[in-house]
């Protein structure tokens, strides 16, 4: 009986023996992939923490561009509307930019007139450019002339005629 028990411990011990064998081989396999699994995980994780690193950067890019972006779109806008061409009024506010509010920016060194004597004079050749006659040829050409195709005094005295003869009709109208 005991050469029984014996015989019955011993093969459980060699089936339990095979069985240790057979789990360490699984375990080392496992331990095999684990370290290449682990190799690819950190691998990737460098590659991850790159291309964080560098969406950070575009996304940084694309902001300071975006924001460049809406301010030339803005400009552009402002542009399109205010445009010289759009408006005679555009180019007056074009030559009192360059000019001076009342044409008096820049004192020449050879003018012998008062500063109102300059006032003026700047306003009557404002009004002498509505008449069609042409004042301050370089700026004239460089600023309007080149993005309109036509003159802005000629613009000008076009559009004076055409409110003279719309008021000669509503005073024509209002006369009967």
């Amino acid at each position: 009986m005991l050469q029984t028990n014996y015989n019955e411990l011993n093969n459980s011990f060699n089936t339990l023996y095979a069985h240790y064998f057979e789990l360490l081989n699984r375990y080392e396999n496992f331990s095999r992939n684990y370290v290449v699994l682990y190799s690819k995980y950190e691998d990737l994780n460098r590659r991850y923490a790159t291309l964080q690193a560098n969406y950070q950067n575009l996304q940084s890019s694309f902001n300071s561009l975006m924001q460049s972006y809406n301010s030339l779109q803005r400009d552009f806008e402002v542009e399109k509307t205010l445009r010289i061409g759009n408006s005679l009024e555009s180019y007056y506010d074009y030559l009192r930019q360059e000019l001076g509010f009342r044409g008096v920016k820049h004192w020449p060194p050879t003018y012998t007139e008062s500063y109102w004597q300059m006032v003026a004079d700047f306003a009557a050749k404002l009004a002498l450019h509505d008449l069609g006659f042409p004042y301050w040829p370089d700026l004239e050409k460089k600023s309007y002339y080149e993005t309109v195709g036509e003159h802005s005094y000629n613009r000008a005295k076009r559009k004076i005629d055409q409110g003279c003869c719309f008021n000669r009709r509503r005073n024509l109208r209002h006369a009967y």
